[in-house]
C-alpha cells in the first residue's frame, strides 16, 4: 500500500489498545494509526458485541500461561444482527412455514457462520500486509460476537509459534488461540485442529455452550498425506429442538492445475468428508451440516488456465467436490436461498479466479410418519449484507469502496445462514 491515503497523518510510535484495554507492541516497525483517548480505540457501532460491553480486561498469570479475564455487562437478551433490506436481497421463504407461524419458530433459529479468517502466518496480500494481526483478528472476533452465532466454523486457524503479541503487564505473549479463547471462552466451546506436517494453520469450531449438549468433536487426517489436510466433525444435541446435529468443517486443497490435485486429491478428500459424516449418523434423523472452504466455485464459467504438462480441465472438473456433495443429497444453503444472485464472490485469490468458494451444505435426515422433513432455511447472506454479493475485490480497498477494516477483515467474507430446525 502506498504511504498516502490510509497512512496519511499517522504517528510512528503510537501503541494500540486492543480488546478495549490491552496494549501491545507491534512486531513490525512502521507508522500506525493514532487513537484518541487513553486505552481505547474508535470502533464501528456494527462491531459491538451484540449487547456485550467489555468494561475492563486484565491479565492474570498462572505459571507459564497467561489468561485473559473479561468483566462484562451482558443484556438479558442478546440481539442478532439482521441484515437490512437492500435491492439485491430478499428474505428466504421457508419451505414448510408461512409468515403466520414464523414467530413461533424464532426460538429455534439456528445461526451458522463459516469464515476463512486468513491466518497471520499465511502469505498475506495487500492490504493485509500492513495490518497487525492482533488488530485484524480482534475485529473478526467483534464481528462474530455481533452476529451472535450458535456455531462458527473457521478455516486458517493459526498455530504458528510466532503469531504472538506482547501484552503489557504480562511476562508471556498473547497467542492466536488465546485471543479467541479470551473473546469466546465464556460462552463457546473452542475446538481447534492443526493441519498435519509442518503446516502452521488448520481449522476450528466455536460451539455455543447454552444451546448444545453432549458435544463430541472428532478429528480426522485426510488422505493423501502429502496434502496435509484435516477435517473436524462434531456431533451434538440441540437443546431447543431436541435434534442431533452433525457438523463438519474442512478446507480442501487448492485446485492447482497439475496431474493430481484436481482429478485425484480434491475428490478423494471430499469423499472422505462425506463418508465420515455418514459414519457419525446412527438414528437416521440427524441434521447434517458441512462448512467448508472448497477452494472452487460451482458457478464458475471459465476453465482454469492450462499449465504446461497438465491436461485441460473443465470447470466441472475443478468444482467436482461441490457436485459430490450435491449428489450425496446436500444442498448449498446460500445458493438455495439466493437463486437470483448470478455470481456471488466470497473470496479473492492471486492464483485462481475470484468466486464463492465458501459453502454451508445441509442435509436433513429427519422423517416423521414416513415423510421426510427438512430444516427450513430462513436466511443466508455474505457479511456485511450492505455490500453487494457480486461486489468485486479491490487490492487497495478490499471488500468496500474505501478501505474499512471492520469490513475487510480477510480475503474471504463471512457466510451466515439461519435455519429453522423442526423438533423431533
Amino acid at each position: 500500500m502506498s504511504k498516502g491515503g490510509f497512512l496519511t497523518g499517522l504517528r510512528p510510535k503510537q501503541s494500540f489498545f486492543l480488546l478495549r484495554r490491552i496494549s501491545y507492541v507491534p512486531e513490525t516497525t512502521g507508522s500506525w494509526p493514532s487513537f484518541k483517548g487513553s486505552g481505547s480505540y474508535k470502533q464501528d457501532s456494527r462491531l459491538q458485541g451484540g449487547g456485550v460491553s467489555i468494561q475492563k480486561l486484565y491479565c492474570r498469570s498462572y505459571g507459564a500461561e497467561t489468561r485473559l479475564t473479561t468483566k462484562r455487562s451482558i443484556s438479558t437478551q442478546t440481539p442478532r444482527q439482521r441484515p437490512p433490506s437492500f435491492p439485491w436481497r430478499r428474505s428466504c421463504n421457508p419451505r414448510h412455514a408461512n409468515s403466520s407461524n414464523m414467530a413461533s419458530h424464532a426460538d429455534r433459529t439456528l445461526r451458522v457462520v463459516n469464515f476463512n479468517v486468513l491466518a497471520p502466518s499465511a502469505r498475506l496480500c495487500k492490504p493485509f500486509d500492513t495490518k497487525p494481526w492482533l488488530q485484524r483478528h480482534q475485529a473478526i472476533c467483534d464481528t462474530l460476537k455481533g452476529l451472535n452465532p450458535d456455531v462458527v466454523c473457521i478455516q486458517e486457524f493459526d498455530f504458528h509459534p510466532k503469531t504472538t503479541a506482547r501484552v503489557e503487564g504480562s511476562p508471556t505473549e498473547l497467542s492466536f488461540k488465546s485471543l479467541y479463547e479470551a473473546n469466546f471462552g465464556d460462552r463457546f466451546h473452542l475446538h481447534a485442529l492443526k493441519r498435519t506436517g509442518d503446516k502452521p494453520e488448520g481449522v476450528g469450531m466455536l460451539i455455543r455452550k447454552e444451546r448444545f449438549e453432549d458435544v463430541t468433536v472428532t478429528d480426522y487426517d485426510l488422505r493423501p498425506r502429502t496434502c496435509n489436510r484435516v477435517a473436524q466433525i462434531a456431533r451434538m444435541r440441540d437443546k431447543y429442538s431436541g435434534r442431533t446435529i452433525v457438523l463438519g468443517n474442512t478446507h480442501l486443497t487448492v485446485a492447482h492445475v497439475n496431474n493430481y490435485d484436481i482429478p485425484k486429491n480434491r475428490p478423494m478428500q471430499m469423499q472422505q468428508v462425506l463418508d465420515y459424516m455418514n459414519a457419525n449418523t446412527d438414528r437416521g434423523n440427524e441434521l447434517l451440516l458441512v462448512c467448508a472452504d472448497m477452494n472452487c466455485d460451482h458457478l464458475e464459467t471459465e476453465p482454469p488456465q492450462r499449465q504446461e504438462g497438465a491436461p485441460n480441465f473443465t470447470t466441472f472438473d475443478v468444482s467436482k467436490p461441490v457436485h459430490m456433495a450435491f449428489e450425496d443429497g446436500y444442498s448449498s444453503l446460500y445458493h438455495k436461498c439466493n437463486p437470483e444472485i448470478k455470481r456471488p464472490i466470497s473470496h479473492t485469490s492471486s492464483y485462481t479466479q475470484d468466486g464463492c468458494c465458501d459453502y454451508i451444505f445441509c442435509k436433513d435426515l429427519m422423517k416423521k410418519d414416513g415423510q421426510k422433513l427438512g430444516a427450513q432455511y430462513k436466511d443466508a447472506f455474505l457479511y456485511p449484507a450492505e455490500i453487494h454479493p457480486e461486489h468485486a475485490w479491490d487490492p487497495y480497498t478490499g471488500w468496500s469502496h474505501s478501505l474499512d477494516w471492520s469490513i475487510t477483515m480477510s480475503d474471504h467474507r463471512p457466510l451466515v445462514v439461519d435455519l429453522l430446525v423442526p423438533k423431533l
